[in-house]
């Protein structure tokens, strides 16, 4: 591995919305495969209110150097004002796996 692999994470109102910007994302080999689970409940303070609604988590995986390009399509098509996009290195894996992430990636 020439590069470290990250998850980003990142959380959308519903499966649709999700969808297409993983898909987009995949296209242009800015992450190698995208996870979404819908159905996930989330409790939080917005605007001094608490708000509880349904959300789809989607899971990407990519290379740290693509981050900001993934952010960068991620805001673009994200109906949030503050959507939650976070990176998490990979701490380890099984080697063929790995591998088929990167050879699926730009660069």
């Amino acid at each position: 591995m020439n590069e470290k692999l990250i998850f980003i994470y990142t959380t959308w109102p519903d499966q649709s919305t999700a969808k297409l910007a993983a898909k987009k994302l995949i296209q242009s080999q800015l992450v190698a495969c995208a996870n979404l689970i819908p159905g996930m409940q989330s409790i939080y303070m917005w605007d001094s209110q608490l708000q509880e609604t349904s959300e789809t988590v989607m899971i990407l995986k990519t290379k740290e150097g693509l981050f900001s390009k993934v952010e960068e399509t991620l805001l673009a098509q994200h109906p949030y004002e503050c959507p939650a996009i976070v990176a998490i290195p990979f701490l380890g894996g099984h080697g063929p796996y790995l591998q088929w992430l990167e050879s699926t990636l730009k660069g």
